[in-house]
Parts: structure tokens; sequence; C-alpha cells
């Protein structure tokens, strides 16, 4: 864990909160990239689903109810302290809100057991879910103490901006760890690199080039819809999506500098190169993926009621 500064991405995706809530965040944190490595994505557990199923259920349960727990499983011991402690320290309404992001996150790596090859339409939604994409920005808003009411945190519009900011989070890691995922997956294909090249058969390059004009079309809706909500939104509204932002400005910042996606895991090698950051602003783009799963993104496009917005993408 220390090798892949996982207590950095803590920091770095929850800048803001309570001494007790920020401990939260880096526990939950390394929980989940312990339980990825252990149980979900290698190791004896991942190649049984029923087995895992099991196990997925229990931490679910040990969530919901922290009263109980159903085994004496680390995991699902570990999931009924972090519940705890967000009762403790936070409010009911934001317990609940985990509470849903959890059950989201073990639906997700439910749903991955089972289908180790997944379209490019099943797989952004599995990215999302999966992996803690959903509950690690869920958690940031809880730390950070920003009372957004139901209703707010409810609207579509903000819905579709968080939604946006989990997936791109999730998927700009997969280019990293590519090499990685190849070479330690077995028949899994969970990263969107192999995933758009078999269903495209496309090269490696071809595919990063496809990915890459996703993520612009994916961010440029987000600013274009962004900026929309901000002209009537209240500061709570605003505080909540500023708390993804910064979730998400430092999970790129951590993707450029661990060593969780070489081969190895534990040392940068031949086949992995760190990436960097570019200056250059996002280029307007209009079209959508295309992908069911996520075209309702583009619903709320404030371009398409301007009469801007282009042909729906075939993905």
């Amino acid at each position: 864990m220390g090798k892949i500064l996982s207590a950095k991405l803590g920091a770095l995706f929850y800048p803001v909160g309570s001494d007790e809530l920020l401990q939260v965040g880096v526990d939950f944190v390394v929980w989940g990239f312990t339980l990825d490595d252990e149980y979900c994505d290698e190791g004896p557990i991942s190649r049984d689903p029923t087995v895992l199923i099991k196990k997925l259920t229990e931490i679910q349960h040990a969530c919901d109810t922290p009263e109980c727990s159903m085994s004496d499983d680390r995991y699902v011991l570990a999931m009924q302290d972090l519940r705890r402690r967000i009762d403790r320290y936070s409010n009911p309404v934001h317990a609940g809100r985990f509470v849903d992001a959890i059950r989201t996150y073990m639906i997700g790596e439910m749903w991955k057991a089972v289908n180790p090859r997944p379209s490019l339409n099943d797989y952004v939604l599995m990215r999302l879910y999966g992996g803690g994409a959903w509950a690690y920005p869920v958690l940031a808003h809880i730390i950070a103490g920003i009372d957004i009411s139901q209703e707010e945190y409810e609207d579509r519009r903000v819905h579709a901006l968080a939604q946006i900011i989990g997936t791109i989070c999730a998927l700009d890691t997969d280019p990293f760890s590519y090499v990685k995922e190849r070479s330690r997956s077995g028949e899994k294909e969970h990263d969107v690199i192999t995933v758009i090249q078999r269903q495209f058969n496309y090269s490696f390059e071809q595919a990063i080039d496809h990915y890459l004009e996703m993520r612009a079309q994916a961010l440029s809706l987000f600013l274009r819809l962004r900026d929309d909500v901000y002209a009537t939104a209240s500061p709570a509204v605003r505080a909540y999506i500023e708390s993804q932002v910064l979730y998400y400005a430092g999970g790129e910042h951590w993707t450029q500098s661990t060593y969780r996606y070489s081969p190895s895991g534990l040392d940068i090698s031949d086949e992995f190169v760190r990436g960097g950051f570019v200056n250059a602003p996002v280029q307007e783009r209009f079209e959508s993926w295309g992908l069911p799963s996520m075209e309702w993104w583009w619903e709320y496009d404030p371009a398409r009621t301007a009469g801007q917005a282009g042909d729906r993408r075939t993905a």
C-alpha cells in the first residue's frame, strides 16, 4: 500500500474535512484497494463467483446493518467500522448516501464476477459501479460536511455531473493499467482499451484515440452542464460539485505518480511510462457516446436546447 501511495490518494481525493472523517476517507481508499486485489481482481476468491458474491453480500450487510455482522471476515469487520465512524462523525443523511454507494459498489463487483468480457456499453457502467468509482466521490461531500439537500442531490443534472466525473476518473486509469491487466487478468477483459480493441477490431493506438475522443466528449459536456447548473445553483450545490471536481483532480494527479499500474505494482519497468498533463483546454464536442447506459447524460446538455448539439454517435 505504501508503494502505490494509497494514503496519498486518500488525501488527494479528500482535501477538506474533520480529522476523523479524513481518516475514514484514507481508510476507505486502502480498504478498497486491498479488497480489489485480494478478492475481486486477483487471488482464488476472484476466480470463484459464488464465494465472491457471498463475501460482497456480507460486506453490504455490514454497511447496511452495522449493529451486527454475518462473519468475522476482515473486510466485513472493516466495513462495519467505517459505517460506525460515519454514523458517529457525520449525519444520518450522509450515512444513508454512503450505504447506497456501497450497495452500488458491491453490485458492480458482482456483475464483473460473472461478465468477464463485457461490451463497451456494459463496461462503462460496470466501471462506474465497480471498484468504488461511484462510492469514492460520494464520500467526498460527506467528508467535507457539505449539506446538500436530498432534492438537490437527486437533481438529474447534478447527478449527471457526478456520474461523468466518477466514470471518467475511473476510465482514465485504464490506459495506464493496460499492460498490467493484460499480463495478470487471465480471461477477464476489464479495461476500456481492451474492450474497445475487441469490439471494433482496433489496434492499441486506434483504441487509445477512440477513448480519448470519448473522454473529450464527456468532459466537454461536463463543462457546459456545470456552467448551466451554476447559473441558478445554491451554495450547497456549488460546494457539492466542487467536491467532485477536487476528487477528480486528486485522482488524475495520483494516477500520474503511482506504481499501482505498473506490471508488478511495485516499481517502474520498461513497459510502463508515466503520463503528464497538458495546458490545452478540451476542444468543444457536442456528440454523445452513443451508448445506451450513458446516453441520458446528453439529455441535459444545454447545447441541445440551444440547437448546437451534433448527431448521436454510434459506438
